[in-house]
Formats: C-alpha cells, structure tokens, sequence
C-alpha cells in the first residue's frame, strides 16, 4: 500500500487468488466467488418486499388522499351536521400495496428473458462470463433503486422509472442464481453435489434474512412518514458494498473444468436454447413442476407471510419482521444438512418427497395459526415449514443440475427454474393478497396446498415423464441415467488429473 495504489490493487488481487494466503482453499474460494452475488439478489427482493408499503406510498399516488375523496368525506360530514339523510360514499380503498406488489411481479416476469440471456453465455461463453455480467446488472439495478425519484417529485414519471428498475433486475436474476446453481455444482466433488448445490439456495436465504432483518431495522427505527419519505431508500444504497464484492470476487475465478473439458471435446452446443427446448421438454416441465413449490413456499411463507400477520390477518402480530427473519436464519441452519442428506442416502426424490408432503399438510394449519394471532404456534409451525421447504428445495438444486447434459445445462435449468418463478413466483404476493382480502383470509392457505400437492405429484412420476422425452422407459432409463453418469465421469477424471498433478 506504501507503493501507490496500482501496486495496493495488485497486492489486493493476490490476497484474493493466493488461497494460501487467506487460509482458503481453491474449492473454497470458488464456492464463495459462485454465492456472493445470491446475497446481493435475493437481498434486494426481501428489502422491497419488507418495504412494499412504503415504496407503494412514495410511487403510486394514494386514492384516499385526492381531492374528489376528501370532497366526498367533507360532504357526508356537513350532511350529517344539517341531519340531512343521503348516499353514504364508498369507504375509500387504498391499493398502493397491491400496485407495489404488482411491480415486485413485474420483475419476475423478465426471469425468463434473463435465462435466455445468460443461458446462451453461460453455456456457449462460459459459466464465469455469465456470473460476473449478471452482478454487474444486478448492482446496478439495486443502486439505481435507491435513486429513484418519487411520485412527488417526478409524477407518472416516477413509477414509469421503478417498473424500469425492477425489469432490469429481473433480467439480472434470471442469469445469477442459476449461474451460481450450476458453477457451485460443476466445481465441487460428484459426491457432495447435493451439499455445495444448496449452498447457492442457502446464500439465497440468507441474503433474504439479511433484507428482512434490514426491513426489520428501518421499520423500528423510522416513523411511516420517514419510511415513506426517505428511509426506504437506504437498504438499496447499501447494495453496492455486496455489489462490490461480488464483481472483485468473481473476477479472480477460474472457469468451470467440466465447462472446458467439454469445450475441448467440442460438446458445446452451437443453439443451447434450441437444445434445451426441442431435445429436453420432459425434463424441463418437471423442472418447472418442482420449483413451483418452492417458489410459491419460500414467497408465502417468509416474504408476503409478513404483511398478512401485519395487515391482512384479523388478528394482527407484532414484530411481524423479526419472526420472519428469525425463521429465515434458522431455514439457512438447515438447508446444507437437508443437502448433504441427499448425497447420504443417495436420493434426490426420497428427500424431496417428504418435505413436499409436510408442506401440504401443513399450509391451512400455518395460516390457521395466523388468523388467530396465535404468535407461539405459528412461530412452531413456521420452523417446521422452513425444515419441509429446505428438504425440498435443498436437494432441488442438484436435482435440476444432473437432471440435464453440459452442453446445454446452464439454458435448461436456467429456463425451466425461471419459467416457474416467472408464471408462480411472480404471482403469488399480488394473486394471494387479493385471495385474503378478497375472498376468504384462508384462501392462500388452500392456494398453497393444491401447489404442493401437484408438484409433488409431479415428482413422484417425474421417471415417466422423462421417459415420454426417448420414447420409452428402457430407453429413457439409459439415457437419463448417462446424463447423470457422464457429468460423475468427467468430474472423477478431473479429480484424478488433479490429483495426479499434485503429487507430481
């Protein structure tokens, strides 16, 4: 540092790339380089979902605070003054929550457009192209967030801008989880693909509890009006310090060698979205069947659960940010054990099974326990939800990974991941906060059960569906199973060159 400041960047970027320096491990330095941009990501979403209220109150003008509904309460006033007997107005609605809610979809409906995106880079570039563009993206997006002008300041304009925004980090997250999902995977040992794949869900988590617990912080620590004026903003300004991190990180990585080995054997596909499309239907609506649960679980339960216990349930909780917080910190506590069980007993599907039954037996009691305002037993239900959804969506992750050939893996899991989120995910706050306030506060409940019950169903059959993709079960069984065994070849002879390499 005492030698200026491009000799202190080059010494930073050793810091970084010597593994021996900082005590990490290639593998290590890899895995964390893969999972710094989740943080960010899924970071951003929990803030707006934490802030929806406040950011729906700074963009969308308020109906009950026009002049034609001011007009209307002053009339029924003077009206029942004078004992005059007339119409009784409406009750005014304000729907800036749903409005809010309705751009936080906005952005799961670029997902898609973001996998074909970044697909093609990831699968025709490499894997370490894709991640280092999408957080650049996506720290741009998060950043720009915290600039926007409100509706006081710059009208229509203003949620014109926001839409814009959150668009852009759609695009962006369409490309960085499933980049982190295969690059954590194609680097680490066939035989813990199960533990470091849910790594990449559980930095999902994580940053998730890290927005909440920030949601938490600004709702204790600001009034509604400097929440709504100013305070909003903050959380999204912090995201540069992720941001940062994660573009320095990720650009002292090396490539995925599974990646290269099939480079150099000229495997890659010239078209991978037209190979994952045409070649491996089946696989991808079983893809799209599994992550329906978890998209729909995780946003119900740890995202929107919160304002129902806030707003929309009879019986409203207090300190409904830190219960929802403290159950994400204890979902990342169980999500690489879960993982790591998949690897144990060598099933992806048995695991998964059983979370995807608790969970459907367990949604109308979750949100029974909400209604009720029954702090003690939703909290124990919320954990044991959080135990069902990590025994699914943890073993999910390698799951989808073998479930597809590398020369068009990054697209696949890439398309199939975020079709589900784009159709489910995107709905699931507006669709369930209109089925609650509504129809019945139950009916989300009901909602949710019925998704767990198909995508389970789906998975239990998920052989067959497969085998529709070779024409028959005997050929599907070689083939699906080569997938799999081809990836565990190439990573058992790398393992071997290294090896050989080191004791060399």
């Amino acid at each position: 540092f005492l030698h200026g400041p491009l000799t202190a960047r080059r010494q930073l970027t050793r810091l970084i790339e010597g593994s021996m320096v900082l005590g990490m491990s290639k593998q290590t330095h890899a895995t964390l380089a893969g999972l710094v941009g989740n943080v960010l990501e899924w970071y951003d979403f929990a803030v707006y979902g934490a802030l929806a209220e406040n950011i729906g109150a700074a963009f969308f003008p308020s109906e009950c605070d026009s002049p034609s509904s001011q007009a209307g309460n002053g009339t029924a006033a003077n009206a029942s003054a004078m004992n005059t007997t007339i119409v009784s107005p409406q009750p005014c609605v304000d729907h800036n929550l749903i409005e809010s809610f309705a751009v936080f979809g906005g952005a799961f409906l670029m997902r898609p457009l973001g996998a074909v995106i970044f697909g093609r880079i990831g699968d025709k570039t490499g894997r370490k192209r894709a991640l280092e563009l999408s957080v650049l993206v996506m720290c741009i997006a998060t950043v720009s967030m915290g600039c926007l002008p409100t509706h006081k300041q710059a009208g229509v304009a203003a949620p014109v801008l926001l839409c814009i925004v959150r668009l852009v980090q759609g695009v962006s997250v369409g490309g960085e989880l499933i980049g982190s999902i295969v690059y954590t995977t194609e680097t680490a040992p066939k035989h813990r693909w199960g533990l470091y794949a849910s790594f990449a869900l559980m930095t999902a988590v994580l940053g998730t509890a890290l927005g909440m617990a920030v949601g938490a912080i600004m709702h204790a620590s600001l009034s509604a009006e400097e929440l709504n004026d100013w305070g909003w903003r903050l959380p999204f300004l912090a995201g540069i310090v992720l941001g940062g991190v994660g573009i320095w990180l990720r650009k002292s990585i090396d490539e995925s060698e599974l990646f290269l080995e099939a480079k150099a054997k000229g495997l890659l596909s010239t078209n991978p979205l037209h190979d994952a499309v045409t070649k491996h239907r089946a696989s991808l609506l079983v893809v799209f069947g599994v992550v329906s649960l978890w998209a729909s679980g995780f946003y119900i339960c740890f995202i929107w659960m919160r304002v129902y216990m806030a707003t929309i349930s009879p019986n409203t909780i207090e300190h409904s940010h830190s219960i929802a917080a403290g159950v994400l910190v204890w979902l990342c506590v169980v999500f690489p054990l879960l993982g790591h069980v998949s690897d144990v007993v060598h099933s992806r599907e048995r695991v998964m099974l059983v979370g995807g039954g608790t969970m459907a037996g367990l949604s109308v009691i979750l949100f029974t326990q909400a209604k009720n305002g029954n702090v003690g037993g939703l909290t124990i239900c919320l954990l044991i939800y959080a135990v069902a959804l990590a025994a699914w969506g943890a073993p999910m992750c390698a799951f989808m990974v073998e479930a597809f050939p590398i020369e068009a893996r990054y697209s696949a899991v890439a398309i199939g991941y975020n079709s589900a989120h784009a159709v489910i995910g995107g709905t699931m706050l507006l669709l369930c906060t209109y089925l609650a306030t509504e129809v019945n506060v139950l009916a989300p409940a009901y909602y949710m059960t019925s998704i767990a019950v198909v995508s389970t169903a789906i998975l239990a059959v998920s052989p067959r569906w497969l085998a529709m993709r070779y024409g028959s079960e005997s050929a599907h069984s070689e083939k699906f199973t080569n997938v799999a065994k081809d990836s565990t070849d190439q990573v058992e002879e790398i393992e071997m060159r290294n090896m050989d390499s080191t004791d060399a």
